[in-house]
């Protein structure tokens, strides 16, 4: 298995510009629908649904932002150079922090909209 550093990594947004990302992530999931009927079952039986997606991206602190809520854009999270995932997305949200040892950073939160691939 390749190890890759994370200082290769990128983050893009049709919707808007980020200022220093310093980090971000994705999870994908399934929908797991109960199908368990009453009667003589002792386990429950279950079965896939829809498939759904989120991201955090964490950056610098910028006065500027980087799009208004709700905005709809394509999303791409690169890991290396050829190495990317990407879909639309929907900017859902974000955050700011800050510590007495770092810089003030923003977090935003976006939810998938159709498939990352």
């Amino acid at each position: 298995m390749a190890i890759i550093h994370g200082k290769a990594g990128s983050v893009t947004f049709s919707g808007g510009d980020f200022t220093v990302v310093k980090s971000w992530s994705a999870d994908v999931s399934i929908d797991i629908e109960d199908t368990s009927g009453m009667g003589a079952e002792t386990f429950k039986t279950k079965t896939a649904g829809l498939k759904d997606w989120t991201a955090d991206v964490e950056c610098v602190f910028s006065v500027t932002g980087l799009a208004a809520l709700g905005t709809s854009a394509t999303l791409t999270l690169t890991r290396i150079s050829g190495s990317a995932m990407s879909g639309m997305a929907i900017l859902a949200g974000y955050g700011e922090g800050s510590t007495v040892e770092g810089v003030v950073t923003q977090t935003y939160k976006f939810e998938g909209s159709g498939t990352l691939s």
